[in-house]
């Protein structure tokens, strides 16, 4: 559903939707703000599966307000349903997402004096919004946000990039967050540069050679992170082969596993 922007129009986003829940049952859930089918427009994943998220548009600010505090931690089915202001700009990048190839998400355009940051160790199941909402106090928006896939799978990697207005910006935001809880995860954050950005927009982050320990500059050895089915990382055997292109911090310590 493409919404239609009006003056004084209000949106809200909410997470956690049933994944067999369609625009019929968003609108009954908001029904008593006069929600109807084609004021929902449902999200997908990186696979163009239902991501348990969905946009709802009101006949104004106040209406969304209302809902959001009325049905935020309510039950839809057995499931408890979050909610969150949102804004037009939001529903058309998370539009152009379901239109496009989700795994690539933003593309970001650099410019002078632009920040950027590499987080790892995210949850699978998040979202560019919620990354930017975990570093909304630095001004990022999900159009900010790159998303990493896995280069065997094509499965969320646990990484994203972040555009931030300014490098001072950016290095607040990493001594902010680095080792901050994301759910129930810690998360590294690390310097990274508009080419890292780039090369995440051009191919998967995560290539399976990687954690086999095949060809590479280097020597592989010792153990390769894994991930189970628990959402949490294990180790393995075999070790990262040596590679130029994993990003800025790819020659220091911050990049080891171990």
């Amino acid at each position: 559903m493409a919404f239609q922007d009006f003056p004084g129009a209000g949106y809200v986003r909410c997470r956690g939707l049933p994944f067999t829940a369609g625009a019929a049952e968003v609108a009954e859930f908001f029904a008593d703000f006069g929600t109807l089918e084609e004021n929902v427009q449902m999200g997908i994943n990186h696979e163009g599966r239902p991501s348990g998220e969905a946009w709802i548009q009101f006949a104004d600010e106040m209406s969304a307000d209302d809902a959001r505090q009325s049905l935020d931690k309510q039950r839809m089915g057995g499931r408890y349903i979050e909610v969150f202001s949102s804004n037009y700009e939001d529903t058309k990048f998370a539009r152009k997402l379901t239109a496009q190839d989700v795994s690539s998400g933003a593309v970001l355009q650099d410019y002078p004096g632009a920040g950027y940051i590499r987080v790892r160790g995210l949850p699978f199941h998040v979202t560019a919004y919620d990354v930017a909402e975990f570093f909304g106090d630095f001004g990022v928006s999900a159009e900010s946000v790159v998303m990493g896939t896995e280069g065997a799978t094509g499965r969320p990697s646990g990484e994203a990039w972040i555009q931030f207005e300014t490098e001072q910006l950016s290095a607040a935001a990493r001594r902010s967050k680095d080792r901050q809880k994301m759910g129930s995860r810690y998360i590294e954050v690390f310097p990274s540069t508009a080419t890292d950005v780039a090369k995440a927009n051009s191919r998967p982050t995560q290539d399976s050679r990687a954690f086999r320990g095949d060809k590479g500059g280097g020597k592989g050895g010792g153990k390769a992170p894994v991930r189970s089915s628990n959402d949490e990382w294990g180790w393995n055997r075999g070790g990262f082969g040596g590679r130029a292109d994993w990003g800025v911090e790819a020659a220091g310590a911050e990049a080891s596993y171990t």
